[in-house]
């Protein structure tokens, strides 16, 4: 087995113990502050602390949910990290709300960021068609023949 050699590991992974117990606290707590650290929880190492503070923050607060879906839009990398985030998403959908409804609004009055996270979630689901690029391009003009060199 390989140790890890990141100077910071071992203080990342008692944050992120830490994190992971005040989960249950935070969910259950109403304020900025707490959305605010649960935000933060979106970067930890562990991958289920940044499912859970997801799926509290998309079912939290329109706020929260936006705040969310910026973070998503800017980290959609295909990355296990933005798949728990989109999972924290989706897991409104599992809980009885109507995540259609809930994008469909948010692709409407959300910031820029939110409006494409939402439209991107929306094509994810099928529920709108993927955008289709052009495969051809129209030249603005005729191509002139290059000249040749006399040999």
């Amino acid at each position: 087995m390989t140790k890890n050699t990141d100077p910071e590991w071992d203080a990342r992974v008692a944050l992120s113990y830490e994190r992971e117990a005040r989960i249950p606290i935070l969910r259950d707590t109403p304020g900025d502050e707490a959305r605010d650290e649960l935000l933060a929880m979106l970067d930890d190492i562990d991958m289920m602390v940044v499912e859970r503070a997801a799926t509290i923050l998309a079912a939290r607060d329109v706020d929260s949910l936006d705040s969310l879906m910026e973070i998503w839009d800017n980290t959609n990398d295909g990355t296990m990290r933005s798949g728990f985030m989109r999972n924290g998403i989706t897991q409104l959908g599992i809980d009885g709300a109507p995540l259609r409804e809930i994008l469909d609004n948010r692709m409407k009055n959300g910031r820029p960021a939110v409006q494409r996270a939402a439209k991107s979630l929306m094509q994810v689901y099928g529920y709108l068609p993927y955008d289709t690029p052009t495969t051809q391009s129209k030249p603005s003009r005729p191509s002139s023949p290059s000249p040749q060199n006399p040999s």
